[in-house]
């Protein structure tokens, strides 16, 4: 994340996708990694696909109107 972070400073945006990155993480640690990419966020749009519904919820419980959640 740092790279990409470093990277959208210097040049145009880019979007980070990631896929279910969260999967083998605990709690603690899927919230300390939503907050990173929230911040992050600021320079470049983080768009994450799960199948965990926790994860959508910590999401919205951790950073509000600032995360949009699509059901499909």
């Amino acid at each position: 994340m740092a790279y990409l972070d470093d990277y959208a400073k210097k040049s145009e945006p880019v979007p980070f996708i990631g896929d279910d990155i969260f999967t083998t993480f605990d709690e603690v640690s899927t919230r300390a990694g939503l907050l990173a990419l929230a911040d992050i966020g600021l320079h470049l749009q983080p768009i994450l696909f799960t199948h965990h519904r926790f994860v959508a919820d910590m999401a919205k419980e951790a950073l509000g109107d600032q995360v949009d959640i699509i059901d499909l």
